[in-house]
């Protein structure tokens, strides 16, 4: 395997994966475009770095069932789960919760 891919070298790339950099980050901070970037990585065998945030379904079901049945705004659910309104209407529905009035 060259020292090189796309004029990034693979210690480089795995320093600043390390240090939680994103891709669009690394790639601006080397000078490459994101693409030889993802070119690069998957060159060298090296994994997809992992999104920061919630990971789906890691949440108290119980409070959150709890909440959504007495009938608690979803933005308000949202601001105490610390997520978005759309994820709270995903979780609802990935819970089969029934529909509330004005839902389509």
């Amino acid at each position: 395997m060259p020292d090189l891919i796309a004029g990034i070298a693979k210690s480089e790339l795995a320093k600043l994966r390390n240090k939680g950099l994103t891709g669009r980050e690394i790639a601006a901070h080397l000078g490459v475009s994101e693409s030889s970037l993802y070119n690069a990585r998957r060159a060298y065998g090296l994994p997809r770095q992992s999104v920061p945030g919630p990971k789906p379904l890691e949440f108290d079901r119980v409070e959150f069932r709890r909440l959504w049945v007495s009938g608690v705004s979803v933005a308000k659910m949202a601001a105490q789960f610390e997520v978005s309104p759309a994820t709270i209407s995903k979780w609802s529905a990935l819970m089969r919760l029934p529909t509330r009035e004005g839902s389509r």
